[in-house]
């Protein structure tokens, strides 16, 4: 188990280190995401199914999550849901790849049943984001803004 994860989830139920190991901080996520050379992601694009859960084999393979692992999940904002394994965690890994993503963070990021939603997994970070494309949208709105500004 790597033990990062997200600020707000530590601050809420931090994680349990395992006998004989030392409790470590969880960087916040942004914090993460500004080093992209230690995460390698892998992408794609999954549909919310009506239990609310995701699949894709390959990157739950690319993990290396096996059916039963313990997960936990928060989400950071409205824009992304966050999933790690975590030995303390209240989920699993329902089949080998389908998780569920809970209905209250569904709700807190705007993810309906049947919304597609962009999965990343970085195998380092032990981590799997679900981004709604509600946050795909601002994000490149800004980027072509930004492009738009420095072509004037």
């Amino acid at each position: 188990m790597y033990d990062v994860f997200v600020t707000p989830l530590a601050q809420a139920a931090p994680a349990r280190p395992l006998p004989g190991q030392p409790a470590t901080a969880r960087p916040a996520l942004a914090e993460l995401l500004a080093r992209p050379a230690q995460a390698h992601w892998t992408y794609a694009m999954s549909r919310v199914d009506a239990s609310g859960r995701i699949a894709d084999k390959q990157l739950v393979s690319v993990l290396g999550w096996k059916v039963d692992d313990r997960l936990i999940t928060t989400a950071e904002g409205t824009s992304v849901i966050i999933l790690g394994r975590d030995s303390c965690g209240p989920d699993s890994l329902i089949t080998k790849d389908r998780v569920r993503l809970p209905v209250s963070l569904r709700t807190r990021c705007g993810i309906r049943i049947g919304d597609r939603v962009l999965l990343a997994a970085s195998p380092k970070l032990d981590l799997l984001l679900a981004y709604p494309l509600s946050t795909l949208e601002r994000a490149l709105g800004t980027l072509h803004q930004a492009n738009a500004e420095a072509d004037r």
